[in-house]
Protein backbone atom coordinates (compact mmCIF):
# COMPACT_ATOMS: atom_id res chain seq x y z
CA UNK A 1 0.00 0.00 0.00
CA UNK A 2 3.11 2.08 0.83
CA UNK A 3 4.78 1.86 -2.61
CA UNK A 4 0.88 2.63 -4.22
CA UNK A 5 1.00 5.72 -2.65
CA UNK A 6 4.26 7.07 -3.54
CA UNK A 7 3.70 6.36 -6.66
CA UNK A 8 0.56 8.14 -6.69
CA UNK A 9 2.10 10.88 -5.10
CA UNK A 10 4.73 11.08 -7.49
CA UNK A 11 2.56 11.31 -10.21
CA UNK A 12 0.26 13.98 -9.08
CA UNK A 13 3.59 15.83 -8.74
CA UNK A 14 4.31 15.03 -12.87
CA UNK A 15 0.84 15.60 -13.79
CA UNK A 16 0.88 18.94 -12.05
CA UNK A 17 3.67 20.21 -12.87
CA UNK A 18 3.80 19.45 -16.66
CA UNK A 19 0.40 21.22 -17.07
CA UNK A 20 1.50 24.25 -14.73
CA UNK A 21 4.43 24.71 -17.78
CA UNK A 22 2.29 23.48 -21.27
CA UNK A 23 -0.02 25.89 -22.47
CA UNK A 24 -2.01 26.60 -25.91
CA UNK A 25 -1.98 29.89 -27.65
CA UNK A 26 -3.49 30.22 -31.36
CA UNK A 27 -5.18 32.32 -34.33
CA UNK A 28 -7.92 31.61 -36.51
CA UNK A 29 -8.84 34.43 -39.03
CA UNK A 30 -10.48 34.85 -42.33
CA UNK A 31 -8.23 36.16 -45.21
CA UNK A 32 -9.79 37.95 -48.05
CA UNK A 33 -7.57 38.32 -51.53
CA UNK A 34 -7.91 42.47 -51.84
CA UNK A 35 -5.04 42.29 -54.35
CA UNK A 36 -5.80 42.33 -58.40
CA UNK A 37 -3.98 39.18 -58.71
CA UNK A 38 -3.96 35.71 -58.14
CA UNK A 39 -2.62 34.41 -54.94
CA UNK A 40 -0.93 31.08 -54.88
CA UNK A 41 0.44 31.65 -51.17
CA UNK A 42 -0.46 33.11 -48.10
CA UNK A 43 2.14 33.97 -45.53
CA UNK A 44 2.41 34.71 -41.78
CA UNK A 45 5.14 36.09 -39.54
CA UNK A 46 4.30 37.26 -35.83
CA UNK A 47 6.37 36.95 -32.09
CA UNK A 48 5.55 34.48 -29.63
CA UNK A 49 6.35 34.60 -26.12
CA UNK A 50 7.57 31.53 -24.48
CA UNK A 51 10.01 30.17 -22.18
CA UNK A 52 11.25 27.06 -24.48
CA UNK A 53 11.15 26.96 -27.98
CA UNK A 54 7.48 27.05 -29.30
CA UNK A 55 5.93 23.52 -30.42
CA UNK A 56 3.84 23.65 -33.36
CA UNK A 57 0.55 21.55 -32.48
CA UNK A 58 -2.08 22.12 -34.86
CA UNK A 59 -2.50 23.88 -38.60
CA UNK A 60 -5.98 24.82 -40.67
CA UNK A 61 -6.31 25.83 -44.08
CA UNK A 62 -10.24 26.32 -45.41
CA UNK A 63 -11.88 27.99 -48.83
CA UNK A 64 -14.59 30.44 -47.05
CA UNK A 65 -15.16 31.17 -51.22
CA UNK A 66 -16.21 27.99 -53.46
CA UNK A 67 -12.78 27.39 -55.13
CA UNK A 68 -12.94 24.69 -57.04
CA UNK A 69 -9.33 22.20 -57.04
CA UNK A 70 -8.45 24.09 -53.69
CA UNK A 71 -5.30 22.09 -53.28
CA UNK A 72 -3.55 24.52 -50.18
CA UNK A 73 -1.54 22.78 -47.40
CA UNK A 74 0.94 24.20 -44.52
CA UNK A 75 5.07 24.69 -45.23
CA UNK A 76 5.50 23.23 -41.81
CA UNK A 77 7.05 26.83 -40.74
CA UNK A 78 9.81 27.79 -38.88
CA UNK A 79 10.55 28.99 -35.63
CA UNK A 80 13.83 31.38 -34.95
CA UNK A 81 14.86 32.49 -31.17
CA UNK A 82 15.04 36.66 -30.70
CA UNK A 83 15.75 37.22 -27.49
CA UNK A 84 15.48 35.96 -24.08
CA UNK A 85 11.51 34.51 -24.27
CA UNK A 86 10.74 35.94 -27.16
CA UNK A 87 10.13 33.56 -30.34
CA UNK A 88 9.76 34.59 -34.09
CA UNK A 89 7.46 32.93 -36.28
CA UNK A 90 6.91 32.00 -39.84
CA UNK A 91 4.85 30.23 -42.35
CA UNK A 92 2.64 29.73 -45.32
CA UNK A 93 0.03 28.18 -47.01
CA UNK A 94 0.05 27.36 -50.65
CA UNK A 95 -0.83 24.84 -53.72
CA UNK A 96 -1.05 24.63 -57.08
CA UNK A 97 -4.85 26.17 -57.28
CA UNK A 98 -5.13 30.13 -56.75
CA UNK A 99 -7.07 32.44 -54.63
CA UNK A 100 -8.50 34.98 -57.13
CA UNK A 101 -9.17 38.29 -56.43
CA UNK A 102 -12.06 38.70 -53.76
CA UNK A 103 -12.45 35.04 -52.83
CA UNK A 104 -11.62 34.03 -49.20
CA UNK A 105 -9.57 31.49 -47.19
CA UNK A 106 -9.37 30.60 -43.32
CA UNK A 107 -5.91 29.81 -42.05
CA UNK A 108 -5.21 28.62 -38.36
CA UNK A 109 -2.39 28.14 -36.46
CA UNK A 110 -1.80 26.48 -32.08
CA UNK A 111 1.32 26.36 -30.77
CA UNK A 112 2.43 24.93 -27.29
CA UNK A 113 4.26 27.42 -25.08
CA UNK A 114 5.57 27.76 -21.62
CA UNK A 115 4.98 30.00 -18.63
CA UNK A 116 4.41 33.08 -21.83
CA UNK A 117 1.08 32.90 -23.74
CA UNK A 118 0.95 35.81 -26.10
CA UNK A 119 1.01 36.02 -30.06
CA UNK A 120 1.76 39.46 -31.43
CA UNK A 121 3.32 40.94 -34.05
CA UNK A 122 1.39 39.86 -36.64
CA UNK A 123 1.96 40.30 -39.96
CA UNK A 124 0.40 38.55 -43.20
CA UNK A 125 0.36 38.62 -47.05
CA UNK A 126 -0.37 37.38 -50.07
CA UNK A 127 2.37 36.13 -52.63
CA UNK A 128 2.27 35.18 -56.62
CA UNK A 129 3.26 32.06 -58.13
CA UNK A 130 6.91 32.87 -57.80
CA UNK A 131 6.98 34.11 -54.06
CA UNK A 132 6.68 37.21 -54.43
CA UNK A 133 4.71 39.46 -52.26
CA UNK A 134 1.13 40.85 -53.60
CA UNK A 135 0.79 44.07 -52.43
CA UNK A 136 -2.57 45.15 -52.28
CA UNK A 137 -3.70 48.96 -53.10
CA UNK A 138 -5.59 50.58 -50.42
CA UNK A 139 -8.75 52.57 -51.11
CA UNK A 140 -10.42 52.54 -47.83
CA UNK A 141 -11.61 55.38 -45.64
CA UNK A 142 -8.55 57.14 -43.70
CA UNK A 143 -6.35 55.95 -46.63
CA UNK A 144 -4.94 57.61 -49.79
CA UNK A 145 -6.69 55.42 -53.10
CA UNK A 146 -3.44 54.61 -55.03
CA UNK A 147 -1.20 53.84 -51.82
CA UNK A 148 0.18 50.43 -51.77
CA UNK A 149 0.35 48.86 -47.99
CA UNK A 150 1.80 45.42 -47.95
CA UNK A 151 -0.31 43.67 -45.07
CA UNK A 152 -3.38 42.01 -44.28
CA UNK A 153 -5.14 43.36 -41.43
CA UNK A 154 -4.11 40.92 -38.44
CA UNK A 155 -4.66 41.24 -34.99
CA UNK A 156 -2.03 40.30 -32.26
CA UNK A 157 -3.15 39.37 -28.40
CA UNK A 158 -1.72 39.41 -24.96
CA UNK A 159 -4.05 37.59 -22.20
CA UNK A 160 -2.84 37.92 -18.23
CA UNK A 161 -5.05 35.79 -16.61
CA UNK A 162 -3.20 36.35 -13.46
CA UNK A 163 -1.98 33.32 -12.47
CA UNK A 164 1.95 33.72 -13.55
CA UNK A 165 4.37 33.05 -10.40
CA UNK A 166 1.49 32.82 -8.09
CA UNK A 167 0.72 36.70 -8.21
CA UNK A 168 -3.28 37.32 -7.88
CA UNK A 169 -3.36 39.86 -10.77
CA UNK A 170 -6.84 41.01 -12.55
CA UNK A 171 -6.98 39.42 -15.66
CA UNK A 172 -6.65 41.38 -18.56
CA UNK A 173 -6.54 40.52 -22.39
CA UNK A 174 -4.64 43.00 -24.49
CA UNK A 175 -5.09 43.70 -28.19
CA UNK A 176 -2.17 45.12 -30.81
CA UNK A 177 -2.10 46.53 -34.09
CA UNK A 178 1.47 45.44 -35.48
CA UNK A 179 0.67 46.82 -39.05
CA UNK A 180 1.42 49.88 -40.68
CA UNK A 181 -2.55 51.09 -41.00
CA UNK A 182 -5.42 51.74 -38.26
CA UNK A 183 -7.10 48.32 -38.25
CA UNK A 184 -11.51 48.51 -37.26
CA UNK A 185 -12.89 46.17 -35.08
CA UNK A 186 -16.53 45.28 -34.57
CA UNK A 187 -18.07 42.75 -32.01
CA UNK A 188 -15.18 40.96 -30.00
CA UNK A 189 -16.29 38.91 -27.73
CA UNK A 190 -14.70 36.34 -24.93
CA UNK A 191 -16.23 33.63 -23.64
CA UNK A 192 -14.21 30.81 -21.73
CA UNK A 193 -14.20 27.40 -22.58
CA UNK A 194 -13.23 24.38 -20.17
CA UNK A 195 -12.03 22.55 -23.00
CA UNK A 196 -9.77 23.86 -25.90
CA UNK A 197 -11.70 24.67 -29.67
CA UNK A 198 -10.22 22.42 -32.42
CA UNK A 199 -8.92 24.98 -35.40
CA UNK A 200 -12.09 23.45 -37.40
CA UNK A 201 -14.40 24.35 -34.97
CA UNK A 202 -12.96 27.75 -34.20
CA UNK A 203 -15.21 29.26 -37.14
CA UNK A 204 -17.81 31.31 -37.86
CA UNK A 205 -21.62 30.34 -36.97
CA UNK A 206 -19.45 26.85 -35.73
CA UNK A 207 -22.69 25.35 -33.33
CA UNK A 208 -19.31 24.46 -30.55
CA UNK A 209 -18.52 28.21 -30.57
CA UNK A 210 -22.03 29.19 -30.32
CA UNK A 211 -22.81 26.85 -27.17
CA UNK A 212 -20.45 29.32 -25.19
CA UNK A 213 -21.24 32.20 -22.97
CA UNK A 214 -19.84 35.31 -24.95
CA UNK A 215 -19.08 38.49 -23.42
CA UNK A 216 -18.87 41.99 -25.62
CA UNK A 217 -15.43 43.63 -25.11
CA UNK A 218 -15.22 45.86 -27.69
CA UNK A 219 -18.46 46.80 -29.42
CA UNK A 220 -16.47 49.03 -31.92
CA UNK A 221 -13.15 50.11 -31.57
CA UNK A 222 -10.07 51.78 -33.75
CA UNK A 223 -6.62 49.88 -33.12
CA UNK A 224 -3.94 52.38 -34.22
CA UNK A 225 -0.27 50.81 -35.42
CA UNK A 226 1.75 50.54 -32.11
CA UNK A 227 -1.15 51.51 -29.31
CA UNK A 228 -1.82 48.04 -27.98
CA UNK A 229 -5.76 48.68 -25.90
CA UNK A 230 -6.68 46.55 -22.74
CA UNK A 231 -10.08 45.02 -21.70
CA UNK A 232 -10.37 44.11 -18.05
CA UNK A 233 -11.75 40.84 -17.77
CA UNK A 234 -12.74 40.92 -14.31
CA UNK A 235 -14.94 44.00 -15.06
CA UNK A 236 -16.49 42.37 -18.23
CA UNK A 237 -17.53 39.21 -15.48
CA UNK A 238 -15.51 37.26 -17.55
CA UNK A 239 -13.04 34.93 -15.07
CA UNK A 240 -10.52 32.25 -16.69
CA UNK A 241 -10.23 29.52 -14.43
CA UNK A 242 -7.33 27.44 -14.53
CA UNK A 243 -5.69 25.84 -17.06
CA UNK A 244 -9.29 26.60 -18.56
CA UNK A 245 -9.39 28.48 -22.55
CA UNK A 246 -10.21 31.67 -22.93
CA UNK A 247 -11.67 32.19 -26.68
CA UNK A 248 -12.20 35.16 -28.75
CA UNK A 249 -13.91 36.31 -32.01
CA UNK A 250 -14.43 39.42 -34.13
CA UNK A 251 -14.28 41.08 -37.15
CA UNK A 252 -11.66 43.25 -38.55
CA UNK A 253 -12.31 45.33 -41.47
CA UNK A 254 -10.54 44.96 -44.53
CA UNK A 255 -8.73 48.24 -46.06
CA UNK A 256 -9.05 47.12 -49.43
CA UNK A 257 -12.85 46.77 -49.61
CA UNK A 258 -14.54 48.04 -46.20
CA UNK A 259 -15.96 44.65 -45.84
CA UNK A 260 -15.74 42.91 -41.98
CA UNK A 261 -14.31 39.75 -41.90
CA UNK A 262 -14.50 36.99 -38.88
CA UNK A 263 -11.37 36.02 -36.91
CA UNK A 264 -10.59 34.18 -33.39
CA UNK A 265 -8.40 33.74 -30.80
CA UNK A 266 -7.69 30.69 -28.23
CA UNK A 267 -5.17 31.11 -25.06
CA UNK A 268 -4.92 28.28 -22.36
CA UNK A 269 -4.60 29.82 -19.06
CA UNK A 270 -1.39 29.01 -16.29
CA UNK A 271 -2.03 26.85 -13.62
CA UNK A 272 -1.32 28.92 -9.89
CA UNK A 273 1.14 28.06 -7.57
CA UNK A 274 2.56 24.46 -9.21
CA UNK A 275 4.10 23.95 -5.83
CA UNK A 276 1.22 24.21 -3.79
CA UNK A 277 -0.76 22.51 -5.96
CA UNK A 278 1.29 19.34 -5.77
CA UNK A 279 1.04 19.98 -2.01
CA UNK A 280 -2.87 19.72 -1.70
CA UNK A 281 -2.95 17.11 -4.26
CA UNK A 282 -0.52 15.23 -1.72
CA UNK A 283 -2.95 16.42 0.84
CA UNK A 284 -5.76 14.59 -1.00
CA UNK A 285 -3.42 10.90 -1.55
CA UNK A 286 -3.00 11.23 2.36
CA UNK A 287 -6.26 11.64 2.78
CA UNK A 288 -7.66 8.48 0.68
CA UNK A 289 -4.69 6.52 2.46
CA UNK A 290 -6.30 7.43 5.97
CA UNK A 291 -9.78 6.43 5.25
CA UNK A 292 -8.33 2.55 3.66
Amino acid sequence: MRSLVVVLCATLVALVSAGALAMVVGINPNIHNGTDQDAYDFHLEGVIKSTTVPEQIADFVFPVSDIAGFDWTYDGGTITHIADDLWHYSGSWSGTTPVAPCEWIHVGKYFDVTCRNTFVGLRGWWTNRDGTKINPEAGTPGTTTGTWVSDVALIGFEVDDGFMDGNNRPQTLTLENATTMAIMLMNYEAAVSLELIPLENLMEGDPLLERLDWHMVFEEISLAPGRPVTADLNALTLTIPPAGFLVMRGYAQDWDTGEYRFFAHAHEAHIPEPGLLAIVALGFVALWRRRK
